[in-house]
Formats: C-alpha cells, sequence, structure tokens
C-alpha cells in the first residue's frame, strides 16, 4: 500500500484489513500469482472499527504496567514479543489507538502468527504456548512481555508521555487520548511529546488546584514559547481555562522552557480535553 493511501486509513492496519474484508473483491482472482491487482478500499469502515481499538479493561487481565510496558518498547523501537491471553487484534489496536500518527507507518507489526526470527516486526502480539516461543528467542535482541504475569518495573524516556497515557488509560479517558493522538499527525519526537504530556498534566492539575497554584502555572505559561500546533493549542485552552478574563489567551512567542509545575493530579474529573474541546475527530488526508 502506497503511503499517501494509508494514511487515510489513519496509518492503522486494523483499519485496513476492516476495508479488506469488506470488500468482496478482497480474495485475488489469480491464486499463485506473484502479484495483485489495484484493490480499492472503502475508508467508512473506519468508524465501525472505532470499538477495535479500545483498550481492554483491567479485568480482562491487563493492568496499565501492561500498556505502558508495551508502549514504552514500540516508542523506542525495541522488538518486543506479547503473550497475550487476550484476542491479538485487540491488544494491536489497543497499542495503535496511543501511538501518535507520525510514528506509525515506521512500526511493522505481527498479531495471531506464530513468531519467527526471520518476520522482521517489531511488535508481535502470539497467544501463549508453553514457553517455546521464550526459549527460541533467548539470545537474541527480543524482549518478551506475558500479560499473564505482572509486567517489569521499566524506566523508559518517555517518562511523562507514558505516565499521562497510562493515568488517562485507568480513568477510561479514552476520548481525550483519541483527541489528542488524532491532533499528532506531524513528525513528533520524544522532547515534543514530553513537553505535550506536561501541559496536559498541568491542564489536569489545574482543574482541583487553589487559586494560588493556578496563578502559579498560569504564569509559567503566559510567556511559554510553544514548538507546533498542538503545543499552541493546549496552552490557549489552559490560559483560558484557569484565567479567562485576565490572561492574554495567545502564549508569548519567545523563548522559554517547560513549566516548572511537574505535579500531576492523581484523581481528576474526566473528559478535561475532549469534553471541554467538545471534539473527536481525525485528520484523514
Amino acid at each position: 500500500m502506497e503511503q499517501e493511501d494509508y494514511r487515510r486509513f489513519d496509518c492503522n492496519p486494523l483499519h485496513v484489513q476492516s476495508a479488506l474484508a469488506e470488500t468482496e473483491a478482497a480474495v485475488p482472482a489469480k491464486i499463485g500469482s506473484a502479484t495483485l491487482d489495484p484493490l480499492p478500499l472503502p475508508t467508512h469502515v473506519m468508524e465501525a472499527v472505532e470499538s477495535v481499538t479500545s483498550p481492554p479493561m483491567v479485568e480482562d487481565g491487563v493492568s496499565p504496567d501492561h500498556f505502558v510496558q508495551i508502549l514504552a518498547a514500540v516508542l523506542d523501537q525495541r522488538r518486543l514479543i506479547v503473550a497475550s491471553p487476550i484476542a491479538p487484534l485487540s491488544i494491536l489496536g489497543w497499542v495503535f489507538s496511543a501511538v501518535p500518527f507520525s510514528l506509525r507507518p515506521r512500526l511493522s507489526v505481527s498479531a495471531g502468527l506464530k513468531f519467527a526470527l526471520s518476520r522482521p516486526c517489531e511488535l508481535n502480539v502470539i497467544e501463549p504456548d508453553q514457553g517455546q516461543t521464550e526459549r527460541s528467542t533467548r539470545g537474541h535482541d527480543i524482549e518478551w512481555s506475558d500479560l499473564a504475569s505482572p509486567p517489569p518495573v521499566q524506566k523508559a524516556p518517555h517518562g511523562t508521555w507514558l505516565r499521562l497515557i497510562r493515568r488517562w488509560w485507568s480513568e477510561a479517558r479514552l476520548t481525550d487520548i483519541d483527541w489528542l493522538i488524532s491532533r499528532l499527525d506531524f513528525d513528533v519526537d520524544t522532547e515534543q511529546l514530553e513537553r505535550i504530556a506536561q501541559i496536559c498534566e498541568d491542564l489536569d492539575l489545574a482543574q482541583v488546584a487553589d487559586d494560588e497554584r493556578k496563578e502559579r502555572i498560569s504564569d509559567c505559561y503566559a510567556t511559554y514559547h510553544c514548538l507546533n500546533p498542538v503545543e499552541t493549542e493546549l496552552v490557549q485552552h489552559f490560559l483560558v481555562m484557569v484565567t479567562p478574563e485576565e490572561k492574554d489567551t495567545a502564549p508569548a512567542d519567545r523563548a522559554g522552557n517547560a513549566p516548572a509545575v511537574t505535579e500531576h493530579a492523581q484523581h481528576v474529573p474526566a473528559g478535561t480535553l475532549g469534553g471541554q474541546f467538545g471534539v473527536r475527530t481525525r485528520k484523514r488526508v
């Protein structure tokens, strides 16, 4: 699939698979041919698969820490095998729901297939076996995650971003995750993810902070230098929310460091972003 066509499906292989399943011509006419004829795919099926991309809940056996472990490996481009008692496609959809659009095209995945060292996939979601797969990968630079076991404690360079996504996932704030991910359709690096996550954490903190702390946080953002459209949108929303009649809603265009306030709220009202912005959109090209 050409890159431009893949973007029409949010660079999500599950959306492509659903379109293939709906297309009657999906079965190739020439069995055994080395090439396939061009196949038109409908994009309207993307809305029908939104439920697939919702992460499984804790009662399904997947904890937020499992989620963070998988997402950290994906962001770091480390090869990972996930043994999942839950349907592999469900796990795959859950992972893609939290990966920024711009990082999806380079992600190679496999779901429901027997693992093979010769298949160069970064993320492999398999059904549990008797340990054969784990033993076969020893000595190779491949990590292992068993969703039926407690996840290991890991440190990652995407600390603030992973902490934010973990908390939102725990609070079932899937709309907020979807809203944020849908806007990250530009080239985004680790530093930008950290900055964006910090703004979101301060937005949540401002929901429960007293007036003095709100004022202190808002002062940090009054002269904040935004590096991308998402930061600009979040900071403008923050300033309007904190002091709508006193603060200029546009952050100053001059150099500034990340806000000094790093504490994040443990219990905050759901829907800070999606609920207050009132939108849940995906940008398609």
